[in-house]
C-alpha cells in the first residue's frame, strides 16, 4: 500500500506527501527510467567527435544536453509523448528565467541539433518540441551509471516528484545493480510531511550561497530549505584566528599542510572553527563555538599576499594580492570551473589539471583550512577520478595502472595497495566531514566507495592491498547505514 500521495503545492509544484508514518530505511520508490541520455561512449566515433566539437562551440555545460537530444531524437514516438506529458519543462522556468544559464544552454542545443539534423542524416525533431524535452531533462534528470559513464542522466517519473532539500532532505536515492533508481527514507518521516531529496550531486558539498547558485543555474529555482535558511553555514568553516594563527608575511595558515598529501588534507571536526552567521541584510558575523570569539566580516577578511612562495601561484597567477574572503570566492569559482572541464572530458582522469590536484588541495588548505567545503569538494573529485581510473584499468598490468595514477592524477603510489589505501583515506575523511555537517543526509560519494570496494575485492591479492580493502569495506558499512 502506498504511504504517500501526489498533490500540487502552491509554491513547490507537484509534490509527494506522506499519508502515514514512514520508518527510517523504508524503500519508497524503485523504478526504471522513462528515457536515458545516450552515453557518449555508446556513440560511433564520428558522431562522438561531432558532439564534442559542439561542446567546444556551445560550452562544457551543454554536453549532457547534447546526449539527451540524441536520446530523445532517436526515441520511439510513444516515449517522446510520455516525456512531454510526464515531466515539467519550460513552463516551470520563472518569468525572469530567460537569462538563466540553463535556459540558454537548452535553447542553444535545441537550435544546434535541429539545424544540423538533416546534414547528419539523423531523425528530425521540431525545435519547440526538442526545447521542451531538453528542459525536462535539465530540470528532472537523475545521473545514473551506464556503460562506465557514471554521469549519464535519466528521467524517472516518480523520482522527479521528490522536492529538493539540502542536508535536511528526508529521503535519498541510489542506483541498484539493474539500473533502477531507489529512493529510501533516511530518517523517520511523519504523516503529512513532503518527501524531499537532494538534487545537488557534487554541489552538495557547497556552502549555502554556492548551493543556491548551483540550483538557480541548473534547476531554475532558489532553494529555501531549512539548511539554506539556517543562520550558521558549517560548509564555510575556517580556522578560528584565536585558536590557530595565520602567518604575518602572507596571511596563510601557520599549519599549511605542506607535508600532507592531498588525500590527508581534510578535517571533519568543527571544534575550533569559525562559522559565518547570517545577520540579515547581506551582513554576516563569524563565531567560534570553542572560544566564543565573534568577528565581523571585515575583521575576518585578512589580507592575503601572493608572493613567490604562494602555493596557489601555479593555478592563480595574475590575481595578485587580495583579502581572505575575496580569495575564498576565487577558489570557489575555480572549483566550479575544474568540475566543468573534468566532466566535459567524460574521462574522470583525462584532464591535465588532475595531475596538479594534490598540490592544489594542499594550497587551498593553507588558505581556507582543512574544514572548508572546497577542500572536501576537491578531495571528492580526486576520489572519483581515482576510482574511475582504477575501474577502467582493472585488467591492465599493475605497473601500467600505477604509472597512470602517478602521471594523470599526481598520486605518489608505488603499489596497488598504496593506491587503494589512498582511496580509503579519502573516503574515510569525506565520510567524517560529511557526517559532521549533515548527519541525516546520504553521502554524495556513496557510489564511488561501493565501486571501489567491488574493485578491491575483485583484484586485490597482496597483504597491503587487503588491508586497504578492509578499510574500504568499513567505509561502505558506515555509509550504508544512511540508506538502510
Amino acid at each position: 500500500m502506498a504511504v504517500f500521495r501526489e498533490e500540487r503545492h502552491a509554491s513547490l509544484g507537484r509534490v509527494l506527501r506522506a499519508t502515514a508514518p514512514i520508518s527510517r530505511g523504508a524503500v519508497l520508490a524503485r523504478e526504471k527510467p522513462v528515457l536515458s541520455m545516450t552515453p557518449l561512449r555508446a556513440l560511433a566515433l564520428d558522431e562522438r567527435r561531432t558532439l564534442l566539437r559542439a561542446v567546444s562551440e556551445l560550452g562544457a555545460s551543454t554536453l549532457d544536453l547534447l546526449c539527451a537530444a540524441h536520446a530523445y531524437a532517436h526515441a520511439p514516438k510513444s516515449v517522446r509523448a510520455t516525456v512531454l506529458a510526464t515531466f515539467c519543462g519550460m513552463e516551470a522556468v520563472p518569468t525572469e528565467g530567460a537569462k538563466l544559464e540553463a535556459v540558454s544552454d537548452v535553447e542553444h542545443v535545441a537550435r544546434w541539433w535541429t539545424e544540423r539534423a538533416e546534414a547528419r542524416g539523423g531523425p528530425r525533431v521540431d525545435a519547440a518540441e526538442l526545447t521542451q524535452a531538453l528542459m525536462a531533462f535539465q530540470l528532472n534528470a537523475h545521473h545514473t551509471p551506464q556503460l562506465g559513464d557514471r554521469r549519464c542522466g535519466a528521467l524517472y517519473a516518480l523520482g522527479s516528484r521528490f522536492t529538493h532539500a539540502c542536508a535536511s532532505a528526508n529521503c535519498a536515492f541510489a542506483h541498484d545493480g539493474d539500473g533502477a533508481l531507489v529512493h529510501r527514507a533516511v530518517r523517520a518521516i511523519e504523516n503529512g510531511e513532503v518527501l524531499t531529496a537532494n538534487y545537488l550531486g557534487p554541489w552538495e558539498y557547497g556552502s549555502a550561497r554556492v548551493r543556491r547558485a548551483a540550483l538557480m543555474r541548473s534547476k531554475c529555482f532558489e532553494c529555501r530549505c531549512a539548511t539554506c535558511l539556517v543562520a550558521a553555514d558549517a560548509m564555510r568553516a575556517m580556522p578560528c584566528p584565536a585558536c590557530g594563527a595565520r602567518r604575518g608575511a602572507d596571511g596563510l595558515l601557520a599549519d599549511d599542510g605542506a607535508g600532507t598529501e592531498g588525500a590527508g588534507a581534510l578535517d571533519g571536526a568543527l571544534d575550533g572553527a569559525v562559522l559565518p552567521v547570517a545577520l540579515g541584510g547581506g551582513c554576516e558575523e563569524w563565531r567560534c563555538a570553542r572560544c566564543g570569539l565573534a568577528l565581523s566580516a571585515d575583521a575576518m577578511d585578512v589580507r592575503i599576499a601572493e608572493g613567490d612562495a604562494w602555493p596557489l601561484t601555479p593555478c592563480a597567477r595574475g590575481h595578485g594580492a587580495g583579502t581572505l574572503l575575496e580569495w575564498e570566492r576565487r577558489v570557489e569559482a575555480a572549483a566550479h570551473n575544474l568540475l566543468m572541464i573534468v566532466y566535459a572530458s567524460r574521462d574522470g582522469d583525462a584532464h591535465a589539471a588532475l595531475a596538479r590536484l594534490p598540490a592544489i588541495v594542499r594550497a587551498v588548505r593553507a588558505l581556507l583550512g582543512a574544514r572548508h567545503w572546497v577542500v572536501a569538494f576537491l578531495v571528492a573529485i580526486q576520489l572519483e577520478a581515482t576510482v574511475g581510473l582504477a575501474s577502467r584499468m582493472a585488467d591492465a598490468p599493475e605497473a601500467e595502472l600505477l604509472a597512470a595514477a602517478r602521471g594523470r592524477l599526481g598520486l605518489p603510489v608505488s603499489s596497488l595497495g598504496e593506491l587503494l589505501a589512498a582511496c580509503a583515506r579519502m573516503a574515510l575523511q569525506l565520510h567524517r566531514w560529511h557526517r559532521a555537517r549533515a548527519p541525516l543526509a546520504a553521502a554524495p560519494f556513496f557510489e564511488d566507495v561501493c565501486e571501489l570496494a567491488e574493485l578491491a575485492c575483485r583484484v586485490v591479492a597482496s597483504t597491503a592491498a587487503a588491508a586497504a580493502r578492509d578499510t574500504i569495506l568499513t567505509v561502505v558499512a558506515l555509509v550504508r547505514v544512511d540508506l538502510e
